[in-house]
């Protein structure tokens, strides 16, 4: 929905139903609850302009939300209600505040339209939690729904553990509301409620994952490493990081100084390999941690039979970017490796 379909602006409506209020103090109550001429205030904040007390402004605000949604003035409203309730309808029957806000109406609107959406019985409104942000919604039963959807959802990228786009989050939606509704959702919902999750969010990729993975929401400079490299797919040097880092949408306010991402991927073995000078790759890749001897040494405990030179060199330059000739002057360690007649090598 345009911004331009609302039937009647709601900074217009909110000042008309508002005339009927029978004193200023009513009406400035709730202009500094609801935030209409600045930033909204909490019950503790207007009590002590008043001086009374917090519950006493509740119950002020209840009271004007009542009189507010006495029938003449609701009936006044009703065109403004008909569309916000297609337009939820339209969208799986949940929207995220937020985004909805910014669909039907200006910013400047925003406190206007929740405090109209507030007095209407057959819009409510889902306060937000750890897992979703606020919500308004036309009826219980799509809010459960919704719900159920996006935790199964959460649930089955958890055991993925692998970024989608969003054609694919999309398509994993649609099958979990199969799942659980018995049947097809419309692409609207679907992006609606993907929209309510505060669980799967977007990395500057745009890739989708769950909050917690480094590679959607990165918390420190070594998460931010583990995301560059990840999606690089193949070895970078240091400086090469923090210059990635700095050129994503995961730096941050700071710069990423070459240094710095230096010593945290040494700091952090469980997760990066130094496989060559400054060169860092994923231990998840099947990198192992350890100098050339130690790769040397590796590769020779798995072959009973010994190794070649050629293939030893082969083997080791598969996970470590190193010259040849340092593998062959390792090779020739004798209190480490042995050489048979026949030129292959084995542990000594």
């Amino acid at each position: 929905m345009s911004q331009s379909q609302l039937p009647i602006q709601p900074k217009t409506a909110v000042g008309t139903i508002l005339k009927t209020l029978p004193n200023k103090r009513l009406r400035d109550i709730i202009e500094k609850r609801y935030g209409l001429r600045g930033a909204s205030m909490t019950l503790d904040a207007i009590g002590k302009i008043y001086g009374i007390t917090r519950e006493r402004v509740r119950q002020i605000e209840n009271s004007v939300l009542k009189h507010l949604a006495k029938p003449e003035a609701v009936s006044y409203l009703e065109p403004i209600y008909k569309e916000v309730i297609s337009h939820i309808r339209g969208a799986g029957g949940v929207v995220e505040e937020k985004k909805f806000l910014h669909s039907v109406s200006e910013k400047s609107e925003h406190p206007h339209l929740q405090l109209l959406l507030a007095l209407h019985k057959g819009v409510m409104q889902a306060p937000e939690n750890d897992e979703f942000h606020t919500r308004w919604y036309s009826d219980k039963d799509a809010l459960a729904i919704s719900e159920k959807v996006v935790k199964g959802v959460v649930q089955k990228l958890d055991a993925k553990k692998a970024l989608l786009s969003r054609e694919q989050l999309a398509s994993l939606v649609s099958d979990t509301y199969r799942e659980t509704a018995s049947q097809n959702p419309s692409m609207e919902a679907v992006h609606s409620y993907i929209n309510t999750s505060k669980l799967i969010k977007e990395n500057p990729y745009k890739e989708y994952g769950l909050c917690t993975w480094p590679t959607v929401q990165p918390k420190s400079i070594r998460d931010k490493a583990y995301a560059i490299l990840s999606k690089e797919g193949k070895p970078m040097h240091f400086q090469m990081i923090a210059t990635a880092i700095d050129k994503s949408g995961f730096r941050g306010k700071k710069h990423a100084h070459p240094q710095t991402v230096h010593n945290e991927l040494i700091k952090d073995s469980n997760r990066f390999v130094l496989v060559g000078r400054g060169l860092y790759a994923l231990k998840e890749w099947g990198y192992e941690p350890g100098t050339v001897k130690d790769v040397i040494q590796s590769i020779l405990k798995k072959e009973n039979n010994g190794m070649g030179r050629e293939a030893i060199v082969t083997a080791v330059l598969s996970r470590r970017f190193v010259k040849e000739n340092t593998i062959l002057l390792n090779l020739q360690n004798k209190t480490l490796f042995k050489k048979h007649t026949n030129g292959t090598y084995f542990l000594a």
